[in-house]
């Protein structure tokens, strides 16, 4: 229906790269309209997020405490990252597989670099930020929990396509216990690091 209606409003020209575009771009089936939602809710949370940090915050620390609390995320929770946000909209409309974590690792990776070292104080603007300081500079035992969310991210690199499709299942649930170990093993250290803190201000 949206095809035809196309059609008729482009006057028979089926082949018009707006029709093509439109078509890709818009949600045909329930599958698909469930899956942008969630993708429209991810960039709605993540907008209302920066908004919320640059009005509080300022111009400067405000995108900054944003791309910090990201990377926490990012580096600190095993997971396909970015795709609700970048995967799913570029499939949509290019028709092409993405792995967006083969480039936010890095610039997680490289934006905790530049604020530990020349805006270290922007860690303490938060309690997210503060668990975020404490993994990145104390090795033993948290960067553990680094290791465990790259394994979980990046299992399907590691393993290999080859080796993936052999032993789907096991691969797979192999994967899930690697995910779950690095999650559990952070609320963990956010716990250890909120009573610490507490015991600290008391």
């Amino acid at each position: 229906m949206l095809s035809r209606n196309l059609q008729v409003a482009t006057f028979g020209q089926d082949t018009s790269p707006v029709i093509i575009f439109l078509e890709k771009a818009l949600p045909m089936n329930k599958n698909t309209q469930l899956t942008t939602l969630q993708s429209l809710l991810c960039w709605a949370f993540l907008v209302s997020g920066f908004i919320y940090l640059y009005t509080k915050h300022g111009s400067f620390e405000g995108p900054l405490l944003f791309c910090l609390l990201w990377s926490l995320y990012i580096i600190c929770i095993p997971g396909a990252h970015g795709q609700m946000l970048f995967g799913l909209p570029i499939r949509r409309l290019t028709g092409y597989d993405t792995h967006p974590e083969l480039f936010l690792w890095p610039a997680a990776l490289i934006c905790n670099l530049i604020a530990y070292i020349w805006h270290q104080e922007i860690y303490t603007k938060s309690f997210l930020t503060m668990i975020l300081y404490r993994i990145i500079t104390v090795p033993n035992p948290y960067w553990t929990i680094i290791i465990a969310s790259a394994m979980g991210t990046f299992y399907y690199f590691i393993v290999g396509e080859r080796y993936f499709a052999c032993s789907k299942m096991k691969h797979r649930i192999l994967r899930h216990l690697i995910t779950i170990a690095g999650i559990l093993y952070f609320f963990y250290a956010a716990h250890r690091e909120f009573i610490i803190l507490l015991n600290a201000t008391a």
